[in-house]
């Protein structure tokens, strides 16, 4: 069930984390800021913050209070078009249709705008925008996050770029814990 604009999401952190920025940011409609964010505080709960990115033991032992509610803080402020539940629906429902397996990530990235055919992906191209394909953010917790304010765009575009490559195992470990913990939405 979507949430109404009278619903107001708990900010619960079994890691003592400080969703206040993000819920604000969102609600600003600041989609890149709170992508930018979700990163922040993904690596920081997972403590891989000298790293940079995340792996499927990090996300494994990430806590359900915190993925629910950095998820219902995206469903709610986007009215159900960005957030984890969603982009989980729609790779279950990829991988459901799906004859090959190794085509389950590549077709998902493809429909929700996270790769273009026969291009490397690019932060650059990201649409952070309401009009944005469903499922479209987040999406740099799911490849890597940069601790700090000011991110070089071309280093960041190049991380990406590298890190892309494990995001369809990030994506899995995420859509794992999310059926795990009964995230849907």
């Amino acid at each position: 069930m979507l949430k109404t604009e009278d619903d107001e999401v708990k900010l619960v952190s079994a890691l003592g984390l400080d969703y206040s920025n993000l819920r604000d940011l969102l609600a600003s409609q600041k989609w890149q800021e709170a992508d930018r964010e979700t990163a922040i505080l993904m690596l920081r709960g997972a403590k891989r913050e000298e790293k940079g990115w995340l792996n499927r033991e990090s996300i494994e032992g990430f806590p359900y209070e915190d993925l629910h509610t950095i998820d219902q803080l995206w469903v709610k402020y986007s009215n159900g078009h960005f957030g984890f539940s969603v982009q989980k629906r729609i790779y279950e429902n990829v991988k459901e249709h799906s004859e090959d397996e190794s085509e389950v990530w590549p077709t998902f990235r493809y429909m929700v705008n996270w790769l273009k055919k026969g291009e490397k992906f690019q932060y650059s191209d990201l649409n952070f925008s309401e009009k944005a394909p469903e499922a479209h953010l987040p999406v740099v917790a799911l490849f890597v996050g940069f601790l700090g304010t000011e991110i070089e765009s071309e280093s960041f575009e190049k991380q990406c770029a590298v890190m892309a490559g494990l995001g369809g195992v990030v994506f899995e470990a995420i859509g794992s814990r999310l059926l795990n913990c009964n995230i849907q939405y």
